[in-house]
């Protein structure tokens, strides 16, 4: 299991939403479980990795991993695994739609557990976030079901487009910044996400707001 407290300092974010057939799930399912998961896992610098099935979102699903720096992303033990991507992976890819990825920086993170539920709000353009935002929107939710509040903002420097990216039939797409949300409670999360546009700078307004169950989480060996 990965140090908590190596955890609490992580910085790094690799952020992912996108969609798969529901007809090929059980495949889907197979290879991020036993292949994917792992093989990111085992990359030096990858703490641990999140994954959430929507519950009512624009995308299905929701991934995301903590790095110890956004760094790690850019290290040459990362990129060689995006540059020579499995049999399996190339498979899973050529049907993979509707992808953001994006190397992401925390800004701050308030409350130490994690949430099966997640109220997930999304920046596609600029987005007016700091670190004291955290705190400042876990207090004013004012929810015991709310456990954590996640804000982070995109690093100005992106992965290049690499071998596995080529894959896919679709351009990869970005976002500008994000806020995840966590609690005990499908209901905690619905209520989190009504009240979130109230609780945020109306100029810059997320493009979407989300609500997801967590499937699996996983630490690096």
């Amino acid at each position: 299991m990965t140090d908590p407290s190596r955890l609490s300092r992580a910085t790094g974010i690799l952020s992912v939403w996108n969609e798969y057939p529901d007809e090929d799930a059980d495949f889907y399912e197979r290879w991020y479980m036993s292949e994917h998961f792992p093989e990111r896992l085992a990359v030096p610098g990858f703490l641990r990795g999140r994954r959430y099935r929507a519950i009512d979102a624009d995308r299905t699903y929701f991934t995301f991993y903590d790095l110890d720096t956004p760094d790690v992303l850019f290290s040459p033990a990362y990129v060689a695994r995006l540059n020579d991507p499995t049999a399996w992976t190339a498979r899973i890819m050529s049907r993979w739609t509707g992808m953001f990825r994006t190397a992401c920086r925390r800004l701050a993170r308030s409350g130490v557990a994690v949430g099966g539920f997640a109220t997930v709000a999304r920046f596609e353009s600029p987005a007016d976030l700091s670190p004291g935002d955290a705190a400042d929107l876990h207090r004013r939710l004012a929810d015991p079901a709310v456990v954590a509040v996640d804000l982070w903002c995109a690093t100005a420097e992106q992965n290049d487009r690499t071998s596995e990216a080529a894959t896919r039939r679709e351009a990869d797409r970005t976002i500008e910044g994000a806020i995840v949300i966590e609690t005990t409670s499908e209901a905690a999360a619905d209520r989190a996400r009504e009240r979130l546009p109230a609780l945020l700078d109306a100029s810059s307004p997320p493009t979407t707001i989300g609500v997801y169950r967590l499937i699996a989480m996983q630490d690096a060996p």
